[in-house]
């Protein structure tokens, strides 16, 4: 029997969404173990000690300091929050590993927020 036109399958993936949605509000919008991964339409120029994106779908630019340039630069492929901090640790030194993943919290969320990566399931 459907709920309101909704099917069993509908259902059960709506139930996996809110779960979905309720970890990331309690983790302040980055999940634990997901991995984030770029966008396609986003094209990417090192520039001195910055890194410039174009978002191809928005027709915006975003200028990364250094710091965000190591976090996009492991994006090169799917990652999740731990793994690019520990990038971050690696790249500065004196960074303490909550600095890192501060950062990395930070970032992830304006990369999300400005349409240049996703959030994979």
């Amino acid at each position: 029997m459907a709920l309101g036109g909704l099917s069993t399958g509908d259902l059960t993936l709506l139930a996996c969404r809110l779960i979905v949605w309720e970890r990331w509000a309690q983790t302040g919008g980055v999940l634990v173990g997901v991995r984030y991964s770029r966008s396609t339409a986003v094209e990417a120029a090192p520039m001195q000690q910055e890194t410039i994106l174009f978002n191809s779908q928005t027709n915006s630019f975003c200028v990364l300091n250094p710091s965000a340039a190591v976090i996009w630069n492991g994006l090169e492929a799917p990652q999740d929050a731990v793994a690019l901090a520990s990038r971050v640790c690696q790249a500065f030194d004196g960074i303490t590993e909550e600095q890192a993943r501060r950062d990395v919290e930070h970032a992830l969320k304006e990369f999300v927020s400005l349409s240049l990566i996703h959030v994979e399931n």
